[in-house]
């Protein structure tokens, strides 16, 4: 296998990969496309060759929205803090100088933390390797990345604040809700324009408590107004995670100061 490098002077990057194949292997050519780069892929005798093509910079905060998966993760994983301490933890939780709502209130400052720092890894993993292939110049700040760095941590932190907050009065059931709640979130927004049986009505008025909703709207501003879950702005939706990320908070204290041992 091998490849190369060639950087034009209008700023596109082509890289090609030449890997060695079955010698009877079909011939075939294909194109992908996502976002500035266009992958093609073509059979050349006995050789595939890989052309990857890109014509743009690439934003530092396009690269926290891709790793806003990681992040939800994370978040849901320490967002069941809570339910886990409620399995068999609680004696040994309760008998610490503190009380259940600093306790809490601790626990979810880990959590930001624990979510802040997957993001940042993921986007230095995403970084290393276009440095690995000499990509790494691309990489730029904009008058948005702030924006969209902070928009991506929010999205993460609304997930950790809800998953908290439906499972703080929970035990073993809490990862069952937790399953749940990840296949409609990311269900919902699909049929949002569904008219039949007033769907879409019922599923717009749902999506004001679903992250990926926002997310799937932020992300579709202002080239994609059809892939809106949620109608508003980058302004909006800001607003309404953080209200999210309060309110569930806010949720989980008030469960958790109920639960008994």
């Amino acid at each position: 296998t091998r490849y190369t490098i060639r950087r034009q002077t209008n700023g596109r990057v082509r890289m090609t990969i030449v890997e060695p194949i079955n010698p009877h292997h079909r011939a075939e050519s294909d194109t992908t496309s996502f976002g500035s780069f266009h992958v093609t892929d073509q059979t050349k005798g006995a050789f595939e060759v890989t052309t990857v093509e890109n014509d743009a910079r690439v934003d530092l905060g396009s690269l926290f929205i891709l790793a806003v998966l990681c992040g939800c993760i994370v978040a849901t994983i320490l967002g069941m803090a809570v339910a886990n301490e409620n399995d068999g933890h609680l004696e040994l939780a309760w008998t610490k100088p503190v009380s259940r709502t600093l306790y809490l209130l601790q626990t979810a400052a880990i959590g930001v933390l624990g979510i802040v720092l997957a993001e940042v890894m993921t986007v230095l993993a995403i970084a290393t390797i276009m440095a690995m292939y000499g990509l790494a110049y691309l990489i730029h700040v904009s008058n948005l990345t702030l924006r969209d760095i902070a928009f991506s941590l929010l999205v993460a932190l609304a997930f950790y604040a809800i998953v908290q907050a439906m499972t703080a009065s929970t035990r073993r059931t809490g990862w069952a809700i937790v399953s749940i709640f990840w296949v409609v979130s990311l269900i919902l927004p699909v049929f949002h324009h569904t008219e039949w049986l007033n769907v879409g009505s019922i599923v717009r008025i749902v999506n004001v408590v679903n992250p990926n909703a926002y997310f799937y709207s932020f992300t579709a501003l202002p080239a994609n107004p059809g892939f809106m879950a949620l109608p508003g702005s980058a302004t909006a939706y800001f607003t309404g995670l953080l209200v999210l990320v309060v309110a569930g908070i806010g949720l989980a204290i008030a469960q958790w100061q109920r639960v008994e041992a």
